[in-house]
């Protein structure tokens, strides 16, 4: 992912419009939030694991970011409702 990085100042006092989970596009990975702003910028949250530890509570420590949407070969998640493995 060749998103830049945003820091936590980039969104403070900004007003949330819409909220979307999104994925990566040739991929099953689900751990990203799109969040537009009403003055029409946006940032995507990415959740994601770091590097194995043995100091992690499952191994491999979790990770949030707030990258810019910019970058990011992302869809909208839609949810399959999938029926008998």
């Amino acid at each position: 992912m060749n998103a830049t990085k945003k820091k936590k100042n980039d969104i403070v006092g900004k007003t949330i419009a819409s909220v979307q989970q999104m994925q990566l596009q040739e991929f099953a990975d689900k751990g990203f939030l799109k969040l537009t702003f009403t003055d029409g910028t946006d940032c995507v949250i990415v959740a994601s694991y770091d590097q194995y530890t043995t100091e992690a509570q499952d191994e491999y420590p979790t990770d949030i970011e707030i990258k810019s949407s910019k970058g990011l070969c992302l869809k909208p998640y839609v949810k399959e409702n999938k029926v008998g493995f």
